[in-house]
């Protein structure tokens, strides 16, 4: 037979246990909230050196649009350097962001003018500005962000900037 005494403090217990991982659950979500959004407002800015503290020295940060996969903040540094440097003016600005445990889902818009471009791009760009619809997922360990993958469509990002007018 079941203790009448017992079964309700267990069931208190069970409870309110519940509760409190959900609540540290909330609180986990909201520091990955507060830490993406924080990564963004730094690029914007242009911050380089503060925003790469953000990544673990063995993060793996890739696009569809990199020819490597980059390593650390020596790697975001690498890439995000090019980026400022070809547009000055790069921003930019968060749409959605989908928390999990570890991993943050985040939708958002880069815009920029193109004012300087690499030796193997031709000068046709100089001068276009565009606006790219983006979606990042990014994993953190530890407060840190130890995987990036980034998705856009390089296809729109080309017709904006003039490739497909060259190339007929």
């Amino acid at each position: 037979m079941i203790n009448k005494f017992l079964f309700p403090k267990a069931a208190w217990f069970l409870l309110i246990g519940l509760g409190l991982w959900r609540l540290g659950y909330s609180q986990d979500k909201s520091k990955l909230i507060q830490l993406v959004k924080r990564k963004f407002q730094l690029m914007s800015r242009h911050e380089l050196d503060a925003a790469a503290s953000m990544y673990s020295d063995s993060a793996r940060i890739a696009s569809l649009g990199y020819r490597e996969i980059q390593i650390g903040p020596a790697g975001f540094k690498s890439v995000y350097s090019r980026y400022f440097t070809g547009s000055p003016d790069l921003s930019y600005t968060i749409s959605r962001i989908i928390p999990s445990k570890h991993t943050v889902t985040v939708e958002y818009t880069s815009t920029g003018t193109i004012r300087h471009v690499e030796q193997q791009a031709s000068d046709y760009m100089i001068g276009k500005t565009y606006s790219l619809k983006n979606c990042s997922i990014l994993d953190f360990r530890n407060g840190k962000i130890v995987s990036e993958m980034t998705y856009f469509d390089q296809v729109s990002f080309l017709t904006q900037v003039g490739f497909f007018g060259q190339h007929r």
